[in-house]
């Protein structure tokens, strides 16, 4: 594992905390952030370079079903639901083209309803709540990974929910969520969400 703080998070003690308690989510998250720190604009934020570091590693340990990608080729698309011009549409672009599962990653911004076909990771702004039952039926059947940081998230339907306690970025998991978009969620990254609500899951 990196033991370097990336540039994003070299300062402030806030910032230190919270690499330290994503470095606990397995050996790829310190690699993750500095690569979205090294290559994203260095005013990007630095707790959106945190946020898609956890992105990138929660797509590690979820299991697509084969009718969410056209072909064993097909790449990784991570989507931002309707907003373009942002920091975490900046930190995400330091993935562009890295390969998880096999699989290349692309990043679209601004995606609305009528795209959501394809994309195998969807974040959701918390700008987003009046259309959020819509968002979260097509998501759900494009076998799409929900992930946000809005209040009451996962208990709406959402997959992931991120949430901040003391200066450290942590999530939450709706399981019966991810079993309706037919998504198989690891055993292991279950054990480090705070809480896992659903069928055996642990509140």
């Amino acid at each position: 594992m990196c033991e370097t703080l990336p540039a994003g998070l070299a300062k402030g003690s806030r910032h230190r905390t919270l690499f330290e308690s994503l470095r606990k989510i397995g050996l790829g998250v310190a690699v993750a952030l500095f690569a979205v720190s090294a290559s994203a604009d260095p005013t990007v934020h630095s707790e959106a370079a945190v946020k898609a570091a956890l992105i990138f590693n929660f797509a590690k340990f979820v299991e697509w079903p084969a009718a969410a990608f056209a072909d064993t080729r097909s790449a990784m698309l991570f989507c931002i639901y309707r907003e373009t011009n942002t920091d975490l549409r900046q930190a995400l672009g330091g993935l562009q083209g890295r390969v998880i599962q096999g699989r290349e990653i692309q990043v679209r911004a601004g995606v609305g309803q009528r795209e959501l076909g394809g994309c195998h990771v969807l974040y959701v702004p918390d700008t987003q709540t009046r259309w959020l039952p819509e968002i979260l039926r097509s998501a759900q059947a494009q076998h799409a990974l929900t992930v946000s940081d809005m209040e009451d998230f996962i208990e709406a339907g959402g997959i992931i929910e991120l949430v901040a306690i003391d200066n450290q970025q942590r999530f939450e998991i709706n399981l019966d969520s991810a079993q309706k978009a037919q998504l198989k969620i690891s055993a292991q990254l279950l054990k480090l969400a705070k809480s896992v609500r659903g069928s055996g899951g642990r509140n």
